[in-house]
């Protein structure tokens, strides 16, 4: 095991047998079994969100949306420089990202989706803890 407290650095040798008798409960990231299941469906139900986007964003939004809309959700770019990679006014990327929003959204609510998914909102912590 090593541990590093900014440029020190040391070294202590530890046999993996005795990770198995640590007592985890006392450990501040020790987690429940009930919160690791809900964790992993979390994480199960925001894969599936995901897919339906993409699926959507490829059925229903022209090139240019879906480009715009992949810098800024999927690459985490700002609007202007989304703006300075396609060589357009931040403005254009603002309005096509709301736009292309809005067409996701109405397509959502209209209630024709193929399978099966569940809206919930991804806001706060995904598991109490």
């Amino acid at each position: 095991m090593k541990i590093t407290y900014g440029f020190w650095q040391t070294e202590f040798p530890v046999a993996p047998e005795e990770f198995d008798e640590l007592d985890e409960t006392h450990s501040p990231w020790h987690e429940t079994p009930e919160q690791i299941e809900a964790a992993l469906e979390y994480g199960r139900e925001k894969a599936r969100l995901l897919r339906w986007v993409r699926r959507h964003m490829r059925a229903r939004l022209t090139p240019r949306e879906r480009r715009y809309v992949h810098l800024v959700f999927f690459r985490g770019m700002t609007y202007l420089e989304a703006a300075q990679r396609t060589g357009v006014h931040p403005s254009v990327v603002h309005r096509s990202v709301q736009r292309s929003l809005a067409k996701l959204r109405r397509q959502l609510m209209s209630g024709r989706t193929r399978g099966r998914l569940r809206v919930t909102r991804f806001r706060g912590a995904p598991f109490p803890g």
